[in-house]
């Protein structure tokens, strides 16, 4: 049998519809290749391997000539492009964000929905908090709001920061820096080990000591 048997007509679109033996993807097959292209190539000649047959239907089982089209593979790809995402915003150049690493596509409106998303579910969990993880309140003094909207707590904050100077005076060869004497309304007195007692032993005197 030959090619055209397995054609069919259709009037109203115009494509000649392959109804011979298909690819999964749903492109005719012919002899081992696809149906469009070994037509294509037997009226204009071979294409090279970094060129694509289009389908300007969008009509994977057609094979009409007048329906086809070559295109680099990166022109082949464009064409197929979504036009909207799946959420039914409009893809154009000002709502698309490529990412620069794989170059995908990304709807930017559902991006911000999904970072408002976010940020509410969040705000919902944490609001009704009293006191951060460590135990220190959330409030007065020790409470600091992030230009995000975000619950800080300052006490943490200077626990970090003096860990992280801590670690460089250790690499160092300097004496560590101890918490401060520091009294807060919320928090009292924190200063689990005072000045006095870090330098014990070594003829520091304390501030109500006598001479004899």
């Amino acid at each position: 049998m030959d090619f055209s048997s397995f054609v069919q007509v259709d009037p109203e679109s115009g494509c000649h519809v392959w109804i011979g033996t298909p690819y999964v993807e749903g492109y005719g097959r012919w002899k081992n290749r696809y149906a469009h292209r070994f037509l294509y190539e037997e009226v204009h000649g071979s294409l090279s391997r970094d060129m694509d047959v289009h389908h300007k239907c969008g009509n994977k089982s057609c094979v009409n000539l007048e329906h086809l089209v070559a295109l680099s593979h990166a022109e082949h790809m464009k064409a197929h492009r979504p036009t909207h995402c799946r959420k039914g915003h409009l893809l154009s150049d000002e709502n698309v964000y490529v990412t620069p690493s794989t170059g995908a596509r990304s709807c930017r409106v559902c991006m911000r929905e999904g970072v408002r998303r976010r940020k509410g579910y969040k705000g919902i969990h944490n609001r009704d908090k009293t006191h951060c993880k460590h135990g220190h309140p959330f409030s007065g003094d020790n409470l600091r709001i992030a230009p995000n909207g975000d619950r800080l707590c300052r006490e943490c904050k200077r626990r970090i920061s003096r860990d992280h100077g801590n670690r460089k005076r250790r690499a160092l060869g300097v004496p560590e820096r101890g918490p401060r004497l520091r009294k807060s309304p919320d928090l009292g007195e924190v200063a689990p080990v005072s000045v006095v007692e870090q330098f014990d032993g070594v003829g520091a005197e304390t501030p109500n000591s006598s001479t004899a």
